[in-house]
């Protein structure tokens, strides 16, 4: 987020009537984010509140929710201030929002973690297929955000690689949608919603450049990788065993 849309080098083949209307795209994706975060999250909320969810949630969960709400509140402010041309606040907001995606890195780490130790699931509970999902958001935003900050000078990477790093967090609201058809029917049907995201940066990358930028080819081919890979690996025994063999040791010696 440091200089996203900062370099125009995407804009300057466009005719300025092609731009006009897909210039604002960023911008409208960030706050998207935000209302598919509402529309997931809040409900839950809702119900624990009301009583109608009889679980409670750990201290932690609550901080790593306020994180990722920060991580998208700054997007939208950093969107804003690259489409207004505001550069040097950007740049200086940026500097923060380093420190803070590797803190939500790290927090998702714990939020995994904290999630199997408190409830020590057996070897064929549901959470451990839980935590492959949990795996992919990790890796995936563990190499778009790096990356993405280290392509800061290359505006048209880098407001890309920020996308992709905030399209991984989308996940969990997703998942909690359950009013979307389907949804926990089948694993690619989860995936189908989440990558609805994804082929929007396509249709903006052709409408800005007529073709499509190698970070979303780049950004797409991993995120197949990675759905391939939990697909693979959902519901698998061999899994489950690895994970309680090594849950049951890190409990027993605690």
């Amino acid at each position: 987020m440091i200089a996203a849309g900062s370099a125009r080098s995407d804009n300057k083949v466009l005719p300025t009537s092609m731009y006009r209307p897909a210039r604002y795209f960023f911008v409208a994706m960030s706050f998207f984010f935000l209302i598919i975060s509402v529309l997931g999250f809040v409900p839950s909320y809702q119900a624990m509140y009301n009583g109608t969810r009889r679980f409670s949630i750990h201290w932690f969960a609550h901080v790593h929710g306020a994180l990722m709400s920060a991580w998208l509140l700054v997007f939208i402010t950093q969107s804003l201030l690259a489409e207004k041309g505001n550069l040097k606040v950007h740049r200086q907001l940026g500097l923060f929002s380093v420190g803070l995606g590797a803190i939500i890195w790290i927090s998702m780490w714990i939020a995994s973690a904290r999630a199997l130790i408190g409830f020590n699931p057996q070897v064929g509970h549901f959470l451990f297929d839980v935590l492959i999902i949990q795996f992919y958001g990790i890796v995936l935003f563990g190499l778009f955000f790096p990356w993405g900050i280290a392509a800061r000078k290359d505006g048209a990477s880098h407001k890309r690689l920020l996308f992709l790093a905030t399209l991984v967090l989308m996940q969990a609201p997703i998942d909690r949608m359950h009013w979307l058809p389907g949804l926990h029917a089948a694993l690619y049907i989860r995936f189908f919603y989440w990558d609805v995201l994804l082929i929007l940066l396509f249709i903006y990358d052709w409408l800005t450049l007529k073709r499509i930028h190698k970070v979303t080819w780049i950004g797409t081919l991993l995120y197949v990788t990675a759905q391939v890979a939990v697909t693979m690996a959902w519901s698998s025994p061999t899994w489950h065993k690895f994970w309680f063999n090594l849950l049951s040791q890190f409990l027993e010696s605690a």
